[in-house]
């Protein structure tokens, strides 16, 4: 049983479910955690297709430290990103139509608005090389359990966390995630974060996508207990399913699936 993410949502992976799931809820230090079993977070097979057919992996073999490998990489795989969008390798529409190609459908949204790209251009640089390389570079990871902290009596304001492992075995619709192993995904999509920057610059991120940020929220939070968490509100929007069945020209049945519907359409 596979959820897909909204298009809307601008994060491109994929609830799986295992035939049997196991949820264990306890309190530990006054942290409520759910641990679970048989609940992966699958990426799209586009973005280590875009990795590998960029070639910056072996563009940046000299750069030895991960930070500066991970800076050449990002630089390289937007150079070639860029070139290829220009030429219209990513903006056809029998491209876009693959189900498979939910970067492309996302970038299109983003990258292809000249409002969102002049807003992101103007924040510094490097927004765009950051923004692809994040995208492109998502691992496959199972998921080890959710974090509660209370802030407040409303239910809606918990802080949430959530730990997760890499995962490279299994087939699950044509992706094949020993494909994963050895691309270092898990380190080099995380080697940039700084904790101070995703502060700051959460609130000015919520607005091109609330609910896709305090899911990133809550990934990092689940790596650092220190960082502030996704906001219960936005998280329960993006595990709710949506129903709303209207297509798009790309045949994109998640392209309704935002405000007040949910966030995961399941197939």
């Amino acid at each position: 049983n596979q959820g897909e993410i909204a298009t809307p949502s601008k994060v491109p992976v994929i609830w799986t479910l295992e035939q049997d799931t196991k949820y264990t809820l306890f309190n530990n230090q006054g942290t409520w955690t759910l641990a679970v079993e048989g609940i992966k977070l699958l990426p799209f097979s586009e973005g280590s297709e875009m990795y590998q057919a960029s070639q910056v992996a072996t563009r940046c073999t000299s750069e030895a430290d991960i930070r500066a490998k991970v800076a050449c990489e990002r630089v390289a795989l937007f150079n070639w990103y860029e070139a290829q969008y220009k030429s219209g390798v990513f903006t056809t529409k029998d491209y876009l139509k693959n189900p498979s190609h939910k970067l492309g459908r996302i970038l299109k949204g983003m990258y292809g608005s000249s409002v969102t790209y002049y807003a992101v251009k103007s924040k510094g640089a490097d927004g765009w090389s950051k923004i692809l390389y994040s995208l492109v570079t998502i691992p496959p990871v199972q998921v080890d359990s959710f974090t509660f902290a209370q802030k407040s009596k409303k239910y809606k304001e918990v802080e949430m966390g959530m730990k997760t492992t890499p995962v490279y075995q299994g087939s699950y619709d044509g992706l094949d995630l020993s494909n994963y192993a050895g691309l270092d995904f898990p380190l080099k999509n995380s080697a940039e974060f700084d904790k101070a920057d995703f502060q700051s610059q959460r609130s000015k991120a919520e607005y091109f996508a609330r609910s896709g940020i305090n899911f990133g929220a809550m990934t990092a939070k689940g790596k650092d207990p220190t960082v502030q968490g996704g906001t219960a509100e936005y998280i329960i929007n993006f595990v709710t399913p949506c129903y709303k069945g209207d297509k798009d020209k790309y045949n994109d049945p998640t392209v309704e699936c935002k405000s007040s519907y949910g966030r995961v359409s399941w197939h």
